[in-house]
């Protein structure tokens, strides 16, 4: 039952997206931006066989050490 009224929701809101986006043309506002994927979604992920986050950065040594 709840997974039919989700369904029902979103074309609903879907319904309503359109129809805003139908008004604003008709008073000839500008409509919503058609903007493209990033592309980042892939690259979040981590690669697979890593050994943690390896950013090239050298351990600090403390500020005792290596003194003579």
């Amino acid at each position: 039952m709840s997974w039919e009224l989700l369904g029902e929701l979103a074309e609903l809101k879907r319904i309503v997206a359109a129809q805003r986006d139908e008004i604003a043309r008709l008073k000839g506002l500008k409509g919503r931006p058609s903007i493209k994927p990033s592309g980042m979604e892939n690259a979040t992920e981590a690669e697979p066989g890593g050994k943690g986050a390896k950013n090239g950065r050298v351990p600090r040594q403390g500020k005792t050490t290596g003194c003579a």
